[in-house]
């Protein structure tokens, strides 16, 4: 539990200056303390270090939007990239959502129901190694698409910590399975959740998921939505985010051989340093 309100609040802590040097026009640069290739995958679901966890938050939407003043889950709206609206303290065994319908794909592609839904079907198949599974699918043991932009989400212990427990990064279900709309909305069960959830995965093996695994996606995740979009794929290069409209916004530089991040940070060559070793401040 600790650690996901960590991860929740290091995803609001950090998108201050990104989207300060997303109005204002600066480049944010960050030296990072790992090649590029090391970083983890940039699937946000796939993603399994804090470097790969920056760059994506910075790509992806999540289903929840966080208030980075006070923590709590919070309405998607112009403000964020959260996709639930109207969103309510009062979280039963069952609680719906309703997804924005301003949201849309770098490539264009409505951001829908289905996409929540894959996302969370390939977190608790246990087939794509994610850091998100173990404890998934304990609190939300099934989730159901209503419509295009509706979903019923189902909790086992539903408290005031529900939402933000189920919180989760969103992927383009279409990179990876274009049909996947069309076998769920032919999909039809009754029951208890888990009865359901049985019933789906007969119907959607657990694993189909495993074409994430070493997918194109996780080197170069070109159709995204959040405040940047990847300049291009990850390689043995330097890092570079630009804007949705092709400005160069952040540098994740590759570590420097001679000077350390902190000193780096130090001498001004670049403008954020997170988690510096204790004995070098």
């Amino acid at each position: 539990m600790m650690k996901r309100w960590q991860l929740l609040f290091l995803v609001s802590m950090l998108l201050v200056l990104p989207m300060q040097a997303q109005e204002n026009g600066g480049v944010i640069t960050e030296y990072m303390n790992r090649s590029a290739l090391e970083i983890g995958p940039l699937n946000p679901l796939r993603c399994n270090t804090a470097w790969c966890e920056r760059i994506t938050d910075l790509l992806f939407p999540t289903l929840f939007a966080i208030d980075p003043a006070t923590q709590l889950v919070t309405d998607g709206d112009a403000s964020n990239y959260g996709l639930a609206m109207d969103v309510s303290a009062d979280v039963g065994d069952v609680y719906r959502v309703k997804l924005r319908e301003d949201a849309f794909w770098s490539d264009g592609t409505p951001i829908t129901a289905y996409d929540v839904f894959y996302s969370y079907l390939a977190v608790v198949s246990d087939a794509i190694s994610s850091p998100l599974s173990s404890y998934y699918q304990d609190d939300v043991p099934f989730m159901q698409v209503i419509d295009e932009h509706t979903l019923d989400l189902y909790f086992s212990q539903p408290n005031c910590e529900s939402l933000a427990n189920a919180n989760l990064p969103i992927v383009p279900y279409h990179v990876f399975d274009p049909g996947f709309a069309d076998v769920v909305s032919d999909f039809n069960a009754e029951g208890t959740s888990e009865e359901q959830y049985k019933a789906w995965i007969e119907r959607y093996p657990k694993a189909n998921f495993q074409v994430m695994i070493e997918h194109r996606f996780d080197r170069y995740p070109d159709v995204s939505w959040g405040p940047f979009v990847l300049d291009e794929p990850v390689s043995l290069d330097d890092i570079h985010l630009r804007t949705p409209d092709n400005r160069l916004a952040y540098v994740f530089r590759e570590p420097d051989s001679i000077y350390s991040e902190v000193d780096l940070f130090r001498q001004g060559a670049s403008d954020i340093l997170i988690n510096p070793p204790l004995d070098e401040i």
